[in-house]
């Protein structure tokens, strides 16, 4: 499954209801990432960015991910949504493997 690490900044509203309320938003991404299939890995503040938190999670699919983050958007409470996919030794061993077989088609020159 494809690992994501999204970054989001709330908005002023959020903030202030965030506080007052002494929320853990860990609790309801977790169960956003799960419902559509996905795998929480964690949620992190950040101090000293332009965004708030990072969240960490494997999803089935691009299309699970946009669902979910589209879904956060539509809630209002994000001003801001930036991702990265993420990958892992293994997967640039195999992509190097690809690479150098036959199932690239391309060629510098015709």
């Amino acid at each position: 499954m494809p690992l994501f690490c999204t970054h989001m900044r709330y908005t002023d509203d959020a903030l202030v209801a965030i506080i007052k309320k002494k929320e853990d938003r860990s609790v309801i991404a977790k169960r956003a990432i799960e419902s559509a299939g996905g795998t929480f890995h964690g949620m992190y503040g950040m101090l000293g960015q332009s965004h708030h938190v990072m969240v960490i999670a494997d999803m089935p699919s691009m299309q699970e991910h946009l669902a979910v983050v589209m879904k956060v958007m539509m809630g209002g409470s994000v001003a801001d949504v930036k991702t990265i996919t993420l990958y892992q030794g293994a997967d640039v061993a195999a992509a190097a493997a690809l690479a150098q077989g036959d199932t690239v088609d391309y060629s510098p020159v015709e």
